[in-house]
This record gives C-alpha cells, sequence and structure tokens, in this order.
C-alpha cells in the first residue's frame, strides 16, 4: 500500500501534537491576562458623559462632602446619584449660561434625568450594599480611588471577585473611622490615610470585634444571594 502522508507531513503532525497542550495553556494564560485588561475592565478609562462633571473641581477644589450628591449612601444598598434640583442649587446662581451645563438645564425644564454613563456595573447575581461598607468605616476611596484628583470620573479597581475576595480577607487594612467616631468624618474624608493616625488604629480594632469571620465573609453566599 503506497504511503498518504510524506515524511514532512508527519513531522508536521508530531510537532502539532506535541505543541497542542502548550498553545492551550498559553492560550489560557493570555484569555486571564486579556480579563484584568484596561478593555474588558475598562480600569483608567475615562468614559463619555452628558455632562462632564469634575470631582477634582467639586469635592478636592470647593471640599463639597460626598453625601451631598450621593444622598443615601450611609442607608440603602445604593449611593444614589444627585438629581437634577441637586445639580440647580448652585447652577441656578453660578454659571448659568454656561454651554457645558446645557444638558442640566434641559433635564431641568423636561423633567427627564440625565441619562449618566455607568461606571460600575456589578452583575445581577452580586450583592453589594453601600450603607454596610460606608457604616462599617470603609471609605469611598477604597473601591472608587481617589476621585477628588479626577478631573473626569473612571474606574480605578475592577471589582472582580478576586479583588473584593482580598479586601474581605484582610479587612483591617481597608477601615476609616466613620463619621459619627472622628470629627471630621474620615469615611468622606477622602485623603485621609490610617498610619498618619495613631487614634484610628485602636478604633480599627474595636471595629474588628464587631465585624463576621473571614470565612464568613469569603463564603459565597455573602455576595451571591
Amino acid at each position: 500500500m503506497p504511503q498518504i502522508f510524506s515524511p514532512r507531513v508527519s513531522l508536521w503532525f508530531k510537532t502539532a501534537v506535541i505543541l497542542a497542550p502548550f498553545a492551550v495553556v498559553l492560550g489560557g494564560l493570555a484569555a486571564y491576562r486579556f480579563s484584568y485588561s484596561p478593555y474588558p475592565t475598562q480600569v483608567d478609562l475615562p468614559l463619555d458623559q452628558p455632562v462632564p462633571f469634575s470631582h477634582q473641581h467639586h469635592v478636592g477644589g470647593l471640599g463639597i462632602d460626598c453625601q451631598y450628591c450621593h444622598t443615601t449612601v450611609t442607608k440603602t444598598a445604593d449611593a444614589g446619584m444627585p438629581d437634577t434640583h441637586t445639580c440647580m442649587t448652585c447652577h441656578s446662581q453660578i454659571w448659568i449660561e454656561a454651554p457645558v451645563l446645557q444638558p442640566v438645564r434641559d433635564s431641568l425644564s423636561s423633567r427627564l434625568p440625565i441619562r449618566w454613563t455607568r461606571l460600575h456595573n456589578l452583575a445581577d447575581y452580586v450583592y453589594f450594599n453601600h450603607s454596610i461598607h460606608v457604616n462599617k468605616g470603609i471609605s469611598c476611596t477604597k473601591c472608587h480611588g481617589d476621585v477628588e484628583t479626577m478631573p473626569i470620573t473612571w474606574k480605578k479597581v475592577t471589582l472582580q471577585m478576586g479583588w473584593c475576595l482580598e479586601c474581605h480577607r484582610h479587612p483591617a487594612a481597608a477601615f476609616s473611622p466613620p463619621n459619627d467616631t472622628f470629627q471630621p468624618p474620615q469615611v468622606f474624608t477622602l485623603n485621609w490615610r490610617l498610619d498618619a493616625d495613631p487614634d484610628a488604629k485602636r478604633f480599627v480594632q474595636k471595629q474588628l470585634e464587631g465585624v463576621a469571620s473571614v470565612r464568613e465573609l469569603t463564603d459565597c453566599w455573602t455576595c451571591h444571594r
């Protein structure tokens, strides 16, 4: 019976069989690295917004407290977005003709909310509660980064499961005193740092007494309900 494949074809076939497992492993590693890249996670990527709101100006420059706009952050799972009337509290008096604020004025006249572009959009099977974290003493900067330095807001961390679990495994590193313990309120003082306040370290030790065990914090049902 004549030979169907030439020796060269047989060599290529053997080479492919040997290299296939390496290709699978390298492909898996590449997919893993891609899942953490800015393209799917949009970390450090400013997104277009109907109004180029600057936290650097409003928070860092003017000193407006986070709760002025995000009114439900200490009370409910959702931090809340400011309605148009909140914006117009100031902008009915200043920058009243600024073209950049035309969408705000249009929203007021039409009584339709501004459609902001979401930065963080957790899956439906993920449960997250702002009030639990804030009232325990987790600063806004832990998840949102140094927003007081951002001229346009962008996502600072992935909020992927591995990132959340790392925080739940080491909760002490995330604490800062809540607003009813220290003055000024350190949870909403975005440039405050734990290692610069020795009194706060005692607070952290006390606060840890009221936190569930690491085993409970990292249990599936904690975030998937």
